[in-house]
């Protein structure tokens, strides 16, 4: 038994030392040890921290720029919805223009149609007038000719009291 004792000693001593790691995380509770000893459980645990440091201002920095862009994004939608209800306003407004053409369109060719029928009225006025015109131009010359014969008559009806005066005047001598 004696000589198995050492054996068992030394087996478990031989153990122990593959247990034993530079890493703190990896080697049970005698690589913990070990790690304390060495310094190594320090530096994993600072090189964690620094890691962990370094995550969160990541983090922290995602998260702004994430802020940053609902802001940003709020800001547009709200634009678009602006821009929205300007378009509908717009339409809207297009639409009624539209409405507003075709109606002047319409009173358009209805106002032409008028100017076109008084023309036409205007065209037979004035043909009208014209022949009016030509009428009383003949009507005055037809008056003058009238003046002019009334004129000789009247002279030949002068000539003719005379003459009777004459007779009568010589018969009465008579």
């Amino acid at each position: 038994m004696t000589v198995i004792r050492p054996l068992i000693i030394i087996a478990m001593a031989a153990s122990l030392t593959a247990c034993v790691t530079d890493d703190a995380s990896q080697g049970g509770f005698f690589g913990g040890i070990g790690g304390l000893v060495s310094g190594n459980y320090k530096n994993d645990q600072d090189a964690r921290q620094a890691r962990l440091d370094t995550l969160k201002q990541r983090q922290a920095e995602a998260e702004k720029e994430n802020k940053e862009l609902r802001a940003l994004l709020e800001t547009r939608e709200e634009a678009a919805q602006r821009l929205t209800a300007e378009v509908k306003g717009m339409e809207s407004s297009l639409s009624k223009a539209r409405s507003s053409l075709r109606k002047m369109k319409a009173k358009t060719k209805e106002v032409e149609a008028n100017r076109k029928q008084t023309l036409a009225q205007l065209e037979d006025l004035k043909k009208e007038i014209a022949g009016i015109k030509a009428r009383l131009a003949s009507s005055n010359s037809d008056m003058a000719q009238l003046n002019q014969q009334l004129e000789a008559r009247k002279e030949v009806l002068a000539r003719l009291s005379e003459d009777v005066d004459k007779m009568l005047g010589t018969s009465a001598a008579r």
